[in-house]
Protein backbone atom coordinates (compact mmCIF):
# COMPACT_ATOMS: atom_id res chain seq x y z
CA UNK A 1 0.00 0.00 0.00
CA UNK A 2 1.25 2.92 -0.76
CA UNK A 3 0.06 6.47 1.16
CA UNK A 4 -0.19 10.35 0.82
CA UNK A 5 0.25 11.80 4.21
CA UNK A 6 0.31 15.56 4.64
CA UNK A 7 2.96 16.85 7.06
CA UNK A 8 2.01 19.45 9.92
CA UNK A 9 5.79 21.62 8.13
CA UNK A 10 4.08 20.70 4.71
CA UNK A 11 0.99 22.14 5.35
CA UNK A 12 2.63 25.21 6.88
CA UNK A 13 4.87 25.85 4.12
CA UNK A 14 1.83 25.44 2.04
CA UNK A 15 -0.49 28.08 4.35
CA UNK A 16 2.08 30.59 4.35
CA UNK A 17 2.60 30.26 0.02
CA UNK A 18 -1.44 29.83 -0.35
CA UNK A 19 -2.10 32.92 1.40
CA UNK A 20 -3.42 31.56 4.97
CA UNK A 21 -0.61 32.92 6.98
CA UNK A 22 1.63 35.76 6.70
CA UNK A 23 3.46 36.48 3.85
CA UNK A 24 4.39 39.42 1.69
CA UNK A 25 3.97 40.16 -2.07
CA UNK A 26 5.60 42.36 -4.71
CA UNK A 27 7.41 45.68 -3.35
CA UNK A 28 6.77 44.09 0.27
CA UNK A 29 2.92 45.20 0.29
CA UNK A 30 1.64 43.03 3.03
CA UNK A 31 -2.11 41.39 2.20
CA UNK A 32 -4.84 43.14 3.97
CA UNK A 33 -8.19 41.80 5.25
CA UNK A 34 -11.44 43.47 4.42
CA UNK A 35 -13.09 45.17 1.23
CA UNK A 36 -15.36 43.72 -1.58
CA UNK A 37 -14.33 42.27 -4.91
CA UNK A 38 -16.90 42.99 -7.65
CA UNK A 39 -16.49 39.87 -10.66
CA UNK A 40 -18.08 40.11 -13.30
CA UNK A 41 -19.66 36.59 -14.90
CA UNK A 42 -18.72 36.68 -18.89
CA UNK A 43 -20.54 33.30 -20.07
CA UNK A 44 -24.21 32.95 -19.47
CA UNK A 45 -26.65 33.51 -16.63
CA UNK A 46 -26.74 31.34 -13.79
CA UNK A 47 -28.85 27.84 -12.93
CA UNK A 48 -27.72 26.59 -9.74
CA UNK A 49 -25.61 26.74 -6.86
CA UNK A 50 -26.41 23.48 -5.99
CA UNK A 51 -23.17 21.09 -7.01
CA UNK A 52 -25.03 18.14 -8.45
CA UNK A 53 -27.37 20.33 -10.65
CA UNK A 54 -24.88 21.29 -13.21
CA UNK A 55 -21.89 19.75 -15.31
CA UNK A 56 -18.86 20.42 -15.31
CA UNK A 57 -19.49 23.12 -18.63
CA UNK A 58 -20.90 25.05 -16.33
CA UNK A 59 -18.25 27.19 -15.39
CA UNK A 60 -20.50 30.45 -14.85
CA UNK A 61 -22.02 28.64 -11.81
CA UNK A 62 -18.52 26.62 -10.83
CA UNK A 63 -16.90 29.60 -10.57
CA UNK A 64 -18.82 30.37 -7.72
CA UNK A 65 -19.52 27.06 -5.96
CA UNK A 66 -15.96 26.30 -5.91
CA UNK A 67 -15.62 29.76 -3.66
CA UNK A 68 -18.34 27.82 -1.02
CA UNK A 69 -18.35 24.28 -1.17
CA UNK A 70 -14.98 21.71 -1.04
CA UNK A 71 -14.88 18.55 -1.69
CA UNK A 72 -12.27 15.97 0.08
CA UNK A 73 -9.75 16.69 -2.38
CA UNK A 74 -9.36 19.76 -4.51
CA UNK A 75 -7.22 21.10 -7.30
CA UNK A 76 -4.04 23.34 -6.61
CA UNK A 77 -5.87 25.57 -9.25
CA UNK A 78 -2.29 27.07 -10.85
CA UNK A 79 -0.86 24.12 -10.67
CA UNK A 80 -3.90 21.12 -11.42
CA UNK A 81 -2.10 19.14 -8.46
CA UNK A 82 -4.08 17.21 -6.21
CA UNK A 83 -4.39 18.28 -2.51
CA UNK A 84 -5.93 18.12 0.33
CA UNK A 85 -9.12 19.60 1.28
CA UNK A 86 -11.61 18.29 3.88
CA UNK A 87 -9.69 14.92 3.90
CA UNK A 88 -6.24 15.52 5.28
CA UNK A 89 -4.90 12.41 4.04
CA UNK A 90 -5.59 9.40 1.90
CA UNK A 91 -4.06 6.18 1.23
CA UNK A 92 -4.60 4.20 -1.87
CA UNK A 93 -4.69 -0.13 -2.03
CA UNK A 94 -1.99 -1.45 -4.25
CA UNK A 95 -4.40 -2.68 -6.73
CA UNK A 96 -5.56 0.93 -7.17
CA UNK A 97 -9.26 -0.04 -6.22
CA UNK A 98 -9.49 0.73 -2.22
CA UNK A 99 -9.33 4.70 -1.10
CA UNK A 100 -9.78 5.50 2.51
CA UNK A 101 -9.71 9.16 3.26
CA UNK A 102 -8.79 10.50 6.49
CA UNK A 103 -10.79 13.31 7.24
CA UNK A 104 -9.50 16.49 9.31
CA UNK A 105 -10.65 16.88 12.61
CA UNK A 106 -12.68 20.45 13.12
CA UNK A 107 -13.16 21.47 9.75
CA UNK A 108 -17.25 23.08 10.17
CA UNK A 109 -20.00 23.66 7.72
CA UNK A 110 -20.70 26.85 7.10
CA UNK A 111 -23.72 26.68 9.70
CA UNK A 112 -21.41 25.43 12.70
CA UNK A 113 -21.92 21.72 12.76
CA UNK A 114 -18.70 19.70 12.06
CA UNK A 115 -17.96 17.50 9.26
CA UNK A 116 -17.55 13.66 9.94
CA UNK A 117 -17.82 10.59 7.65
CA UNK A 118 -21.69 10.13 7.94
CA UNK A 119 -21.67 13.29 5.46
CA UNK A 120 -19.35 12.61 3.05
CA UNK A 121 -21.66 9.38 2.56
CA UNK A 122 -25.36 11.36 2.48
CA UNK A 123 -23.50 13.32 -0.13
CA UNK A 124 -22.02 10.76 -2.08
CA UNK A 125 -25.56 8.98 -1.81
CA UNK A 126 -27.34 12.63 -2.57
CA UNK A 127 -25.53 12.65 -5.61
CA UNK A 128 -26.66 9.12 -6.91
CA UNK A 129 -29.96 8.50 -5.74
CA UNK A 130 -31.94 8.51 -8.82
CA UNK A 131 -34.61 10.57 -7.31
CA UNK A 132 -32.49 13.59 -7.75
CA UNK A 133 -31.79 13.70 -11.34
CA UNK A 134 -28.19 14.81 -10.62
CA UNK A 135 -26.09 15.94 -13.22
CA UNK A 136 -22.35 15.17 -12.43
CA UNK A 137 -23.13 10.90 -11.56
CA UNK A 138 -20.17 10.02 -13.40
CA UNK A 139 -18.05 10.75 -10.44
CA UNK A 140 -19.30 7.98 -8.61
CA UNK A 141 -19.96 5.76 -11.29
CA UNK A 142 -17.29 3.04 -10.59
CA UNK A 143 -18.24 3.12 -7.16
CA UNK A 144 -18.96 -0.66 -6.38
CA UNK A 145 -22.32 -1.34 -4.84
CA UNK A 146 -23.59 2.08 -7.34
CA UNK A 147 -25.45 -0.19 -9.55
CA UNK A 148 -27.84 -1.78 -6.77
CA UNK A 149 -28.63 1.62 -5.27
CA UNK A 150 -29.46 3.18 -8.31
CA UNK A 151 -31.51 0.11 -9.16
CA UNK A 152 -33.38 0.48 -5.81
CA UNK A 153 -32.22 -2.76 -4.43
CA UNK A 154 -30.44 -1.58 -1.33
CA UNK A 155 -30.62 1.24 0.66
CA UNK A 156 -27.06 2.11 0.56
CA UNK A 157 -23.79 2.04 -1.77
CA UNK A 158 -21.82 -0.74 -0.28
CA UNK A 159 -18.52 0.74 -1.75
CA UNK A 160 -18.76 3.73 0.47
CA UNK A 161 -18.29 2.76 4.05
CA UNK A 162 -17.81 4.43 7.33
CA UNK A 163 -14.52 3.47 9.49
CA UNK A 164 -15.31 6.02 11.94
CA UNK A 165 -16.23 9.82 12.65
CA UNK A 166 -13.32 10.91 10.83
CA UNK A 167 -12.47 8.06 8.44
CA UNK A 168 -14.05 6.98 5.21
CA UNK A 169 -13.35 4.52 2.77
CA UNK A 170 -14.30 4.23 -1.11
CA UNK A 171 -13.76 0.56 -3.47
CA UNK A 172 -13.92 0.67 -7.05
CA UNK A 173 -15.36 -1.73 -9.54
CA UNK A 174 -12.51 -1.17 -11.37
CA UNK A 175 -8.83 0.91 -11.51
CA UNK A 176 -9.08 4.30 -11.83
CA UNK A 177 -5.91 6.30 -11.37
CA UNK A 178 -8.18 9.42 -12.38
CA UNK A 179 -10.59 8.79 -9.75
CA UNK A 180 -9.28 11.34 -7.19
CA UNK A 181 -9.43 14.25 -10.33
CA UNK A 182 -13.28 12.81 -10.22
CA UNK A 183 -13.26 13.71 -6.48
CA UNK A 184 -11.70 17.62 -7.41
CA UNK A 185 -14.98 18.29 -9.16
CA UNK A 186 -17.85 20.58 -7.49
CA UNK A 187 -20.25 17.69 -7.70
CA UNK A 188 -17.89 15.53 -4.97
CA UNK A 189 -19.03 18.44 -2.65
CA UNK A 190 -20.12 17.16 1.07
CA UNK A 191 -22.80 19.16 2.02
CA UNK A 192 -24.85 18.64 5.74
CA UNK A 193 -28.36 17.03 5.32
CA UNK A 194 -30.02 19.13 7.46
CA UNK A 195 -29.28 22.31 5.49
CA UNK A 196 -30.52 20.30 2.51
CA UNK A 197 -34.30 19.40 4.11
CA UNK A 198 -34.13 22.75 5.61
CA UNK A 199 -33.49 25.01 2.60
CA UNK A 200 -35.33 22.43 -0.38
CA UNK A 201 -34.96 24.00 -3.40
CA UNK A 202 -33.74 27.45 -1.89
CA UNK A 203 -30.49 24.52 -1.55
CA UNK A 204 -29.60 25.60 -4.86
CA UNK A 205 -29.58 29.59 -4.25
CA UNK A 206 -27.93 29.58 -1.15
CA UNK A 207 -25.93 26.47 0.19
CA UNK A 208 -24.29 25.81 2.64
CA UNK A 209 -20.60 24.08 2.63
CA UNK A 210 -17.22 23.96 3.98
CA UNK A 211 -15.57 27.00 1.43
CA UNK A 212 -13.83 30.19 2.69
CA UNK A 213 -16.77 32.12 2.02
CA UNK A 214 -20.37 31.86 2.00
CA UNK A 215 -23.64 32.26 -0.79
CA UNK A 216 -25.50 34.73 1.52
CA UNK A 217 -27.64 36.17 -1.15
CA UNK A 218 -28.79 35.80 -5.17
CA UNK A 219 -30.69 38.24 -6.12
CA UNK A 220 -30.93 39.36 -9.91
CA UNK A 221 -27.83 39.41 -12.02
CA UNK A 222 -26.00 39.82 -8.60
CA UNK A 223 -24.23 36.63 -6.17
CA UNK A 224 -23.17 37.76 -2.67
CA UNK A 225 -20.49 35.86 -0.74
CA UNK A 226 -19.04 36.82 2.54
CA UNK A 227 -16.25 35.39 3.94
CA UNK A 228 -16.65 32.53 6.42
CA UNK A 229 -14.86 33.25 9.79
CA UNK A 230 -14.54 29.43 10.76
CA UNK A 231 -13.42 28.11 7.70
CA UNK A 232 -10.71 25.58 8.27
CA UNK A 233 -7.41 27.14 5.95
CA UNK A 234 -8.43 30.44 8.09
CA UNK A 235 -10.42 33.62 7.22
CA UNK A 236 -10.15 34.96 3.58
CA UNK A 237 -8.47 37.99 3.19
CA UNK A 238 -11.97 39.53 1.66
CA UNK A 239 -14.77 40.43 3.07
CA UNK A 240 -17.08 39.98 0.45
CA UNK A 241 -16.85 38.94 -3.22
CA UNK A 242 -19.96 39.75 -5.58
CA UNK A 243 -20.71 37.92 -8.75
CA UNK A 244 -22.66 39.75 -11.32
CA UNK A 245 -23.82 38.77 -14.97
CA UNK A 246 -22.32 40.89 -17.22
CA UNK A 247 -22.48 39.18 -20.83
CA UNK A 248 -21.20 41.86 -23.13
CA UNK A 249 -17.98 42.73 -23.92
CA UNK A 250 -18.37 46.19 -24.24
CA UNK A 251 -20.37 47.02 -21.15
CA UNK A 252 -17.87 44.96 -18.64
CA UNK A 253 -15.10 47.07 -20.42
CA UNK A 254 -16.93 50.40 -19.82
CA UNK A 255 -17.39 49.26 -15.93
CA UNK A 256 -13.71 48.50 -15.40
CA UNK A 257 -12.58 51.30 -16.56
CA UNK A 258 -14.90 53.52 -14.62
CA UNK A 259 -13.42 51.30 -11.82
CA UNK A 260 -16.72 49.55 -10.82
CA UNK A 261 -15.46 46.16 -11.60
CA UNK A 262 -12.21 44.84 -10.16
CA UNK A 263 -11.22 42.48 -12.81
CA UNK A 264 -12.60 40.57 -16.01
CA UNK A 265 -11.84 38.56 -19.15
CA UNK A 266 -10.77 39.95 -22.51
CA UNK A 267 -11.74 39.19 -26.13
CA UNK A 268 -9.31 39.28 -28.80
CA UNK A 269 -9.94 43.16 -29.48
CA UNK A 270 -9.54 44.05 -25.89
CA UNK A 271 -6.20 42.00 -25.44
CA UNK A 272 -5.07 43.80 -28.39
CA UNK A 273 -6.32 47.12 -26.95
CA UNK A 274 -5.01 46.76 -23.38
CA UNK A 275 -1.84 44.69 -24.01
CA UNK A 276 0.70 47.45 -24.85
CA UNK A 277 -1.61 49.83 -22.90
CA UNK A 278 1.64 51.34 -20.26
CA UNK A 279 -1.24 51.92 -17.83
CA UNK A 280 -2.64 48.74 -18.05
CA UNK A 281 -0.04 46.50 -19.59
CA UNK A 282 1.30 45.22 -16.24
CA UNK A 283 -1.88 44.10 -14.79
CA UNK A 284 -2.96 41.17 -17.39
CA UNK A 285 -2.74 37.83 -16.51
CA UNK A 286 -2.49 35.38 -19.24
CA UNK A 287 -2.62 31.70 -19.40
CA UNK A 288 -3.06 28.60 -21.70
CA UNK A 289 -6.52 27.26 -21.00
CA UNK A 290 -6.83 23.43 -20.97
CA UNK A 291 -8.21 23.46 -24.56
CA UNK A 292 -6.67 22.55 -27.93
CA UNK A 293 -7.98 24.26 -31.18
CA UNK A 294 -7.46 21.73 -34.06
CA UNK A 295 -9.04 19.86 -37.38
CA UNK A 296 -9.61 16.74 -36.97
CA UNK A 297 -8.91 14.25 -39.80
CA UNK A 298 -10.98 11.14 -41.30
CA UNK A 299 -8.35 8.80 -41.31
CA UNK A 300 -10.77 6.26 -42.53
CA UNK A 301 -11.34 7.82 -46.08
CA UNK A 302 -10.66 10.25 -48.51
CA UNK A 303 -7.11 11.91 -49.14
CA UNK A 304 -6.13 12.44 -45.06
CA UNK A 305 -5.99 8.50 -44.69
CA UNK A 306 -2.68 8.97 -45.95
CA UNK A 307 -0.19 9.94 -43.40
CA UNK A 308 1.94 11.98 -45.55
CA UNK A 309 -0.77 14.67 -46.81
CA UNK A 310 -2.03 15.21 -43.11
CA UNK A 311 1.68 15.48 -42.19
CA UNK A 312 1.95 18.19 -45.18
CA UNK A 313 -1.10 19.78 -44.17
CA UNK A 314 0.72 20.54 -40.44
CA UNK A 315 3.66 21.95 -42.84
CA UNK A 316 2.18 24.71 -44.84
CA UNK A 317 0.57 26.68 -42.32
CA UNK A 318 2.18 29.60 -40.74
CA UNK A 319 0.27 29.14 -37.53
CA UNK A 320 2.30 32.13 -35.11
CA UNK A 321 1.32 34.60 -37.97
CA UNK A 322 -1.86 33.40 -37.88
CA UNK A 323 -2.55 34.14 -34.33
CA UNK A 324 -0.79 37.56 -33.88
CA UNK A 325 -2.25 39.26 -37.29
CA UNK A 326 -5.75 37.09 -37.11
CA UNK A 327 -5.96 36.42 -33.35
CA UNK A 328 -4.60 39.46 -32.47
CA UNK A 329 -2.38 37.40 -30.14
CA UNK A 330 -4.40 35.52 -28.08
CA UNK A 331 -3.58 32.39 -28.59
CA UNK A 332 -0.52 30.10 -28.59
CA UNK A 333 1.23 28.15 -31.14
CA UNK A 334 0.80 24.30 -30.59
CA UNK A 335 3.70 21.78 -30.08
CA UNK A 336 1.83 18.70 -29.78
CA UNK A 337 -1.43 17.95 -28.60
CA UNK A 338 -0.96 18.51 -24.96
CA UNK A 339 -1.36 22.32 -24.30
CA UNK A 340 1.45 23.86 -22.05
CA UNK A 341 -0.44 24.29 -18.86
CA UNK A 342 -0.82 19.96 -18.15
CA UNK A 343 2.11 18.20 -16.11
CA UNK A 344 2.85 16.06 -19.33
CA UNK A 345 3.49 18.82 -21.57
CA UNK A 346 6.60 17.88 -23.31
CA UNK A 347 8.49 21.30 -25.00
CA UNK A 348 10.97 19.17 -26.24
CA UNK A 349 8.29 17.71 -29.05
CA UNK A 350 9.29 17.95 -32.36
CA UNK A 351 6.65 20.01 -33.27
CA UNK A 352 5.23 20.95 -36.79
CA UNK A 353 7.24 24.40 -37.74
CA UNK A 354 6.00 26.08 -40.82
CA UNK A 355 7.39 24.62 -43.79
CA UNK A 356 5.98 24.70 -46.76
CA UNK A 357 8.57 23.77 -49.19
CA UNK A 358 8.66 20.33 -47.21
CA UNK A 359 4.70 20.26 -47.36
CA UNK A 360 4.72 20.72 -50.89
CA UNK A 361 7.40 17.61 -50.91
CA UNK A 362 5.28 15.22 -48.89
CA UNK A 363 1.79 16.00 -51.04
CA UNK A 364 3.91 14.82 -54.14
CA UNK A 365 5.71 12.15 -52.19
CA UNK A 366 1.75 10.71 -51.66
CA UNK A 367 0.69 10.91 -55.00
CA UNK A 368 -0.78 14.75 -55.13
CA UNK A 369 1.81 16.66 -57.03
CA UNK A 370 -1.21 18.22 -58.93
CA UNK A 371 -3.06 19.10 -55.42
CA UNK A 372 -5.84 17.35 -53.59
CA UNK A 373 -9.47 19.36 -53.17
CA UNK A 374 -10.34 17.96 -49.05
CA UNK A 375 -13.67 19.40 -47.53
CA UNK A 376 -13.36 20.74 -44.12
CA UNK A 377 -16.33 21.39 -41.91
CA UNK A 378 -17.00 23.82 -38.97
CA UNK A 379 -19.00 25.84 -36.57
CA UNK A 380 -19.75 28.92 -38.65
CA UNK A 381 -18.89 32.21 -36.87
CA UNK A 382 -16.00 30.79 -34.50
CA UNK A 383 -13.17 32.88 -35.08
CA UNK A 384 -11.01 30.28 -32.73
CA UNK A 385 -12.30 27.14 -33.92
CA UNK A 386 -14.44 27.43 -36.54
CA UNK A 387 -14.47 27.51 -40.32
CA UNK A 388 -13.35 31.48 -40.17
CA UNK A 389 -9.76 29.97 -38.28
CA UNK A 390 -9.15 27.77 -41.41
CA UNK A 391 -10.44 30.61 -43.90
CA UNK A 392 -7.67 32.16 -42.39
CA UNK A 393 -5.32 29.42 -43.37
CA UNK A 394 -6.38 28.91 -46.59
CA UNK A 395 -3.89 31.17 -48.51
CA UNK A 396 -1.40 28.75 -47.13
CA UNK A 397 -2.71 25.38 -48.02
CA UNK A 398 -3.36 26.83 -51.57
CA UNK A 399 0.18 27.97 -52.15
CA UNK A 400 1.43 24.20 -51.64
CA UNK A 401 -1.36 22.54 -53.34
CA UNK A 402 -5.10 22.03 -51.07
CA UNK A 403 -7.68 23.06 -52.59
CA UNK A 404 -10.58 23.41 -49.99
CA UNK A 405 -14.11 23.40 -50.00
CA UNK A 406 -15.35 24.87 -46.68
CA UNK A 407 -18.59 23.53 -45.29
CA UNK A 408 -19.89 25.97 -42.04
CA UNK A 409 -22.65 23.81 -40.35
CA UNK A 410 -24.69 24.73 -37.36
CA UNK A 411 -24.36 22.16 -34.04
CA UNK A 412 -26.78 19.38 -34.61
CA UNK A 413 -26.06 19.14 -38.50
CA UNK A 414 -21.98 19.51 -37.42
CA UNK A 415 -22.06 16.45 -34.81
CA UNK A 416 -24.08 14.60 -37.13
CA UNK A 417 -21.94 14.17 -39.95
CA UNK A 418 -18.90 14.55 -37.71
CA UNK A 419 -19.78 11.00 -35.72
CA UNK A 420 -20.77 9.61 -39.18
CA UNK A 421 -17.57 10.27 -40.39
CA UNK A 422 -18.88 12.10 -43.37
CA UNK A 423 -16.14 14.69 -43.56
CA UNK A 424 -12.42 15.28 -44.92
CA UNK A 425 -11.67 17.54 -42.21
CA UNK A 426 -13.54 18.89 -39.33
CA UNK A 427 -12.89 22.19 -37.25
CA UNK A 428 -13.29 21.90 -33.40
CA UNK A 429 -12.01 22.56 -29.63
CA UNK A 430 -11.15 19.77 -27.50
CA UNK A 431 -10.29 19.22 -23.87
CA UNK A 432 -11.12 21.02 -20.98
CA UNK A 433 -9.86 18.81 -18.28
CA UNK A 434 -6.95 18.59 -15.75
CA UNK A 435 -5.85 14.84 -16.22
CA UNK A 436 -3.11 14.46 -18.94
CA UNK A 437 -4.47 11.18 -19.19
CA UNK A 438 -7.67 12.08 -19.64
CA UNK A 439 -7.07 14.78 -21.94
CA UNK A 440 -5.19 12.40 -24.65
CA UNK A 441 -7.56 9.13 -23.96
CA UNK A 442 -10.20 10.17 -26.29
CA UNK A 443 -8.31 8.99 -29.06
CA UNK A 444 -8.06 5.25 -27.57
CA UNK A 445 -8.79 3.52 -30.66
CA UNK A 446 -11.90 1.57 -28.47
CA UNK A 447 -13.24 4.65 -28.46
CA UNK A 448 -16.09 5.82 -31.62
CA UNK A 449 -16.35 9.32 -32.69
CA UNK A 450 -19.67 9.96 -30.93
CA UNK A 451 -17.26 8.90 -27.81
CA UNK A 452 -14.79 11.79 -28.78
CA UNK A 453 -11.84 9.66 -31.23
CA UNK A 454 -13.19 12.19 -33.93
CA UNK A 455 -10.24 11.63 -36.33
CA UNK A 456 -11.08 7.50 -35.91
CA UNK A 457 -7.57 7.13 -34.92
CA UNK A 458 -5.85 3.69 -34.42
CA UNK A 459 -2.14 3.41 -33.53
CA UNK A 460 -1.84 -0.04 -31.03
CA UNK A 461 1.69 2.03 -29.88
CA UNK A 462 -0.24 4.67 -28.83
CA UNK A 463 -2.94 2.35 -27.03
CA UNK A 464 -0.39 0.38 -25.59
CA UNK A 465 1.75 3.33 -23.60
CA UNK A 466 -1.49 5.14 -23.04
CA UNK A 467 -2.68 1.62 -21.26
CA UNK A 468 0.00 1.38 -19.23
CA UNK A 469 -0.29 4.81 -18.43
CA UNK A 470 -3.90 3.82 -16.66
CA UNK A 471 -2.52 1.40 -14.42
CA UNK A 472 0.61 3.21 -13.23
CA UNK A 473 0.45 4.50 -9.97
CA UNK A 474 3.71 6.82 -9.89
CA UNK A 475 2.88 10.47 -11.21
CA UNK A 476 6.10 10.96 -12.60
CA UNK A 477 6.07 7.76 -14.51
CA UNK A 478 2.62 8.00 -15.45
CA UNK A 479 3.64 11.28 -17.00
CA UNK A 480 6.54 9.52 -19.03
CA UNK A 481 4.02 7.10 -20.42
CA UNK A 482 2.09 9.78 -21.69
CA UNK A 483 3.99 12.06 -23.30
CA UNK A 484 5.51 8.64 -25.09
CA UNK A 485 2.16 8.13 -26.34
CA UNK A 486 1.91 11.89 -27.51
CA UNK A 487 4.99 11.49 -29.62
CA UNK A 488 3.37 9.30 -31.73
CA UNK A 489 -0.14 10.61 -31.85
CA UNK A 490 1.89 14.06 -33.21
CA UNK A 491 3.92 12.24 -35.85
CA UNK A 492 0.54 10.02 -37.23
CA UNK A 493 -0.54 14.08 -37.21
CA UNK A 494 -4.69 12.70 -37.26
CA UNK A 495 -5.05 16.38 -36.94
CA UNK A 496 -4.24 19.90 -37.89
CA UNK A 497 -2.79 21.34 -34.52
CA UNK A 498 -4.01 24.65 -34.39
CA UNK A 499 -3.26 26.47 -31.14
CA UNK A 500 -3.99 26.31 -27.47
CA UNK A 501 -6.32 28.76 -25.80
CA UNK A 502 -5.01 32.00 -24.19
CA UNK A 503 -7.22 33.28 -21.75
CA UNK A 504 -6.39 36.97 -20.44
CA UNK A 505 -7.48 38.67 -17.30
CA UNK A 506 -7.12 41.97 -16.54
CA UNK A 507 -7.38 43.35 -13.16
CA UNK A 508 -7.14 46.77 -11.24
CA UNK A 509 -4.31 47.68 -9.50
CA UNK A 510 -5.31 47.30 -6.65
CA UNK A 511 -6.12 43.82 -6.96
CA UNK A 512 -3.77 41.00 -5.74
CA UNK A 513 -3.78 37.72 -5.38
CA UNK A 514 -4.76 36.35 -8.65
CA UNK A 515 -3.71 32.89 -10.43
CA UNK A 516 -3.07 32.19 -14.18
CA UNK A 517 -5.74 28.78 -13.39
CA UNK A 518 -5.39 26.85 -16.51
CA UNK A 519 -9.08 24.95 -15.99
CA UNK A 520 -10.50 27.81 -16.50
CA UNK A 521 -9.83 31.61 -15.87
CA UNK A 522 -12.15 32.67 -13.59
CA UNK A 523 -12.00 29.69 -11.16
CA UNK A 524 -9.79 31.82 -9.22
CA UNK A 525 -9.23 30.42 -5.98
CA UNK A 526 -10.71 33.77 -3.85
CA UNK A 527 -9.23 32.81 -0.28
CA UNK A 528 -5.93 34.22 -1.64
CA UNK A 529 -7.33 37.26 -3.24
CA UNK A 530 -6.95 40.28 -1.72
CA UNK A 531 -7.90 44.15 -2.44
CA UNK A 532 -5.14 47.18 -0.95
CA UNK A 533 -6.15 50.70 0.24
CA UNK A 534 -6.46 51.83 -2.93
CA UNK A 535 -9.06 50.04 -3.90
CA UNK A 536 -12.69 52.22 -4.22
CA UNK A 537 -14.35 49.51 -2.46
CA UNK A 538 -11.26 48.95 0.76
CA UNK A 539 -13.07 49.18 3.22
CA UNK A 540 -16.97 47.35 1.87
Amino acid sequence: MFKFKVLVLGMLLLALVGGYGIVTWGDNVQPRTGGTLIVPETYSAHISMDPIRIGNERAEDIQVIIQALEGLVKLDLPTLKIVPAIAESWEVSDNLLTYTFHIRHGVKFQNGREVTAKDVVYSFERLMDPKETAVPIHILKNVAGVDKYQAGTTKHISGIKVIDDYTVQITLVSSDVGFLYKLTEAGASIVPEEAVNRLGKNFGRTPVGTGPFKIVSWIGNDITLEAFDGYWGGRPYLDKVIYRTMLEPGTREAAFEAGEIDETILTSPQYAKYRNNPTYKNDLIEVAELWTRNLCFNTRKGPFVNKLVRQAFNYAIDNKTIIEKYLLGKAYSCVGYLPSSLPAFNPDLLSYDYNPELAKALLKAAGYENGVTVEIIGAPTSPTWGIPYVEAARPYLEAVGFNLKLVPLESAARHARANAGEFDGYMTSTGGVPSSLQYMSRFLSQYSRAEGNTPAYFNPRFDYYLNLASKEANFDKRMGLIRKAEAIFVDDAPMWFCNYSKAVMIHQPWVHGLKPVALDLSYQPMATVWVDATSPRAGK
